[in-house]
């Protein structure tokens, strides 16, 4: 089994107003539609709901594609509405 210590360390948010130190072996870009294998044991973190755990021997094979759900910035959209006065209600309209 081969061990990975965390060589350096990131803040990662995992969901508003929540973040955990996440220790890392290594990192790398990825290109849209290609394929890395990753073997285990590991713990893969998607987003701040996902994650899947790797045990030694599984292997996953991950690549970044376009056709995912979408994503917002919740904090701008509503800095936008606030701003723009979509918020607002006025009685008696």
């Amino acid at each position: 089994m081969t061990t990975h210590v965390a060589s350096f360390t990131k803040r990662w948010r995992q969901v508003p107003r929540w973040f955990a130190s996440v220790g890392l072996a290594r990192s790398r870009y990825l290109e849209l539609g290609v394929s890395v294998d990753v073997a285990g044991p590991c713990l893969l973190a998607f987003d701040g709901e996902r994650s899947r755990r790797l045990h030694s021997g599984q292997i996953a094979s991950l690549r970044v594609v376009r056709g995912g759900p979408r994503v917002i910035d919740v904090g701008s959209v509503v800095l936008s509405g606030a701003r723009t006065g979509k918020f607002e209600i006025r009685v008696g309209d």
